[in-house]
């Protein structure tokens, strides 16, 4: 979980100091997100032409999700602290491993671009990691949101453009040409971190371990991990599947997985709708509970639908209802939790996403196998509406239905 309370200001570097090192930290994160974005469309794009199969795709990007949770898991106890020299490592690293990627021409050759792409993952999972407590130290003290905000501006622009990048070297080159410029940006955010301080202190000790909050007497946590994981097997469903739904029922090239991917993103990037007064017009609970229900519907809508124009409009949808989800989870969870707790609250809810997020590829991956891969879709979508709304009932069902009952009585 990402997103700041205030990530949709329209200004979000207002408030950064102007600077070189400035202007460095941000590009060489954009160029990063950049790269990063172009080479998994080209991935997918050139897994699902060789294989033919969506199973085969669904294992590439479970490669990559573990590796993000090995991260996870491994930092859980060991906070993560690299300077700007260790992840300009972390991003040169994987700029042989995009390149290489360049070479695979064959089904034959998948065997062995699958531990390239799971030690990219490996890889960037740690630089997302390094960066993260990387941040906070180059800023100036009391630009903590600021910083946060701006972050999160970049990451949901990337998303926009990333896709869109390598929609753009598939249409007018080809994978070779968009696993080697996504090697060249990698190249670039590693040339850029080299240009900032060798070194940031820390203000003061480093943090202990977070520990991760009781969740049996803690309702809203609970509804809150939920919302975050549909978000997240939805969105990790859609990206395995949707380069089989472009080329298949919508009649698109293999670029057009970049295309309905920047969809998303520009819903992101629209977004999010106004949370704040959200929270202080509906229940907390009702508006998380709603938003993964309306996520897994959206899939599934989208699963069913052979007009592009409007599977473009359902995935704008989508983007924006999960950036309102993120943020609003944010907002619930800091107005629940005490300051001692919030890190342990955070960890947990970003372990829900990464459970989230090996749930959706590993089912897809799983019942691709058996069934076609809108079915799949709808399935999943179907089951994860119904399960947001079943939690909500079970967990809040009996308050609510007494609350009504005492209004009717009152208003009697």
């Amino acid at each position: 979980m990402s997103a700041a309370s205030n990530a949709g200001s329209t200004r979000p570097f207002h408030a950064l100091p102007a600077g070189g090192a400035t202007r460095s930290l941000w590009i060489s994160r954009a160029s990063e997100l950049l790269g990063d974005w172009a080479m998994l469309v080209a991935l997918l794009a050139l897994v699902y032409r060789l294989s033919g199969s969506v199973p085969i795709v669904g294992l590439f990007v479970l490669a990559r999700v573990l590796a993000r949770a090995v991260v996870e898991y491994w930092s859980f106890s060991r906070p993560l602290s690299f300077g700007p020299r260790a992840l300009a490592l972390l991003c040169a690293g994987r700029v042989p491993l995009f390149a290489a990627l360049a070479l695979v021409s064959t089904r034959d050759d998948l065997w062995w671009a699958a531990p390239l792409v799971l030690a990219a993952g490996a890889l960037g999972s740690l630089s997302d990691a390094g960066r993260a407590t990387l941040l906070p130290r180059l800023m100036p003290r009391g630009q903590v949101i600021a910083t946060n905000t701006a972050n999160v501006s970049v990451e949901r622009l990337c998303f926009l453009f990333g896709p869109l990048l390598g929609a753009l070297a598939l249409s007018q080159w080809n994978h070779q040409a968009a696993f080697i410029v996504a090697a060249g940006l990698l190249a670039l955010a590693a040339a850029l971190l080299l240009l900032l301080p060798g070194s940031a202190p820390a203000d003061g000790a480093a943090p202990p371990p977070a520990r991760l909050p009781a969740f049996r007497e803690r309702p809203l946590l609970i509804t809150t991990a939920a919302a975050l994981f549909t978000s997240a097997v939805v969105a990790v469903s859609l990206l395995v599947a949707l380069i089989a739904l472009a080329t298949g029922p919508l009649d698109r090239s293999e670029a057009g997985l970049g295309a309905l991917l920047a969809c998303v993103g520009i819903g992101m990037f629209v977004g999010p709708l106004p949370a704040p007064k959200l929270l202080n017009r509906l229940p907390v609970p009702f508006l998380l509970a709603g938003s993964g229900a309306s996520l897994a519907a959206g899939m599934a809508a989208v699963s069913q639908i052979e007009w592009l124009p409007g599977v473009a409009a359902i995935l704008f949808l989508i983007g924006l209802c999960a950036i309102t989800n993120d943020t609003t989870a944010s907002i619930a969870v800091r107005r629940s939790t005490r300051d001692i707790d919030l890190p342990g609250a955070i960890r947990a809810m970003r372990l829900a996403t990464i459970a989230g997020q090996i749930t959706g590829a590993a089912a897809v991956t799983m019942l691709c196998m058996v069934w076609s891969v809108t079915s799949v879709l709808l399935v999943i979508g179907v089951f994860g509406a119904v399960a947001a709304s079943a939690l909500f009932i079970a967990l809040y069902g009996r308050y609510y239905v007494n609350r009504f009952a005492e209004r009717g009585r009152a208003s009697a």
